[in-house]
């Protein structure tokens, strides 16, 4: 299952994968977009094995220039997005025992001056990782998380 906000460029991808892909768009930011993601990959796939979450926004922007509406926007993209998609998976994840792969990143473990909300985000986002770890392994869902930069 694809996703992206652009059906113009995302459509040419999946027609390159023919039946082994589908597309959904839409803003992930969206609360009804993460349902409409995981009813897509049932209704093609017929049930959903793993997630990867690695949509992110990375943008400059430190203690000054971060106004609450940057900080609330990269928040969502980074931390809530993950939330919602796992949330809206939880039960096929269950059903076939999958997993789920969130991509982070170093500066959740220290941040750089010049990326506060992108590092808070995905700390938060390694802390969804973690809890979820624990809540979710008796149900034979398992999570990762994985650095990058």
């Amino acid at each position: 299952m694809l996703h992206g906000r652009d059906v113009g460029r995302g459509q040419p991808i999946a027609a390159e994968l023919q039946d082994h892909a589908k597309l959904v768009a839409g803003e992930l930011v969206e609360p009804n977009t993460a349902d409409k993601l995981v009813e897509g990959a049932i209704a093609a796939f017929g049930k959903l094995d793993a997630m990867i979450n690695n949509a992110s926004w990375v943008v400059r922007s430190d203690i000054v220039s971060s106004d609450s509406s940057l900080f609330d926007r990269v928040r969502a993209v980074n931390a809530r997005t993950p939330f919602l998609l796992i949330q809206a998976a939880i039960g096929h994840l269950k059903r076939s025992r999958g997993c789920v792969l969130n991509i982070a990143s170093m500066n959740a473990y220290s941040g750089e001056s010049n990326l506060l909300a992108y590092s808070v985000s995905k700390s938060t986002l390694k802390k969804l990782s973690r809890n979820l770890v624990e809540s979710l392994c008796y149900n034979g869902v398992r999570i990762h998380h994985f650095n990058v930069d």
